[in-house]
């Protein structure tokens, strides 16, 4: 069972919930990167914890996901969980960003995030992270299942594809 990556991903989705209208500066940088660095957490522990910890058939299943996962070349897994990910860390780089308008004589301003370049630009990253979340999540499941039936994973008739 993939359990240590699970919890990973629950911090995820708790940390996502506090991508709240309204952030901005620092405060909307350091919850953005929790996001962005639990999303590939999830993978870097489900490969290198579980994987370990498991079974020959959870094993099985993870490299047969991962195989899987190299040739088709999932966007949201390379471009933005990864990717994300290593601009972030590596460079300190982001992908997405914080946008506001001023709407001169009304008094009010209006704050918007979007994804700033890549195959999600223009999109609001909340919605693209719940996205990963979701793919992951799902991913999860599929290798759960393919291992409990001793199926090699994702892409076996037993598993639902990604």
């Amino acid at each position: 069972m993939a359990a240590n990556a699970r919890i990973v991903l629950a911090d995820c989705r708790e940390a996502h919930a506090e991508l709240v209208d309204g952030l901005v500066g620092s405060l909307w940088r350091r919850r953005w990167a929790t996001v962005v660095v639990l999303l590939r957490t999830t993978c870097d522990v489900l490969a290198k914890v579980d994987y370990v910890e498991g079974t020959a058939a959870m094993r099985a299943a993870v490299d047969n996901a991962w195989a899987i996962l190299q040739r088709d070349r999932s966007t949201i897994y390379f471009d933005f969980i990864k990717g994300d990910r290593d601009s972030l860390v590596h460079q300190y780089k982001y992908l997405a960003g914080q946008n506001v308008t001023v709407h001169v004589g009304e008094g009010r301003s209006e704050i918007t995030y979007s994804m700033n370049k890549g195959p999600y630009a223009g999109e609001d990253p909340r919605a693209v992270a719940r996205q990963a979340i979701d793919w992951l999540e799902q991913y999860l499941t599929d290798i759960d299942s393919a291992a409990a039936v001793g199926a090699p994973g994702p892409g076996h008739p037993s598993a639902s594809k990604l």
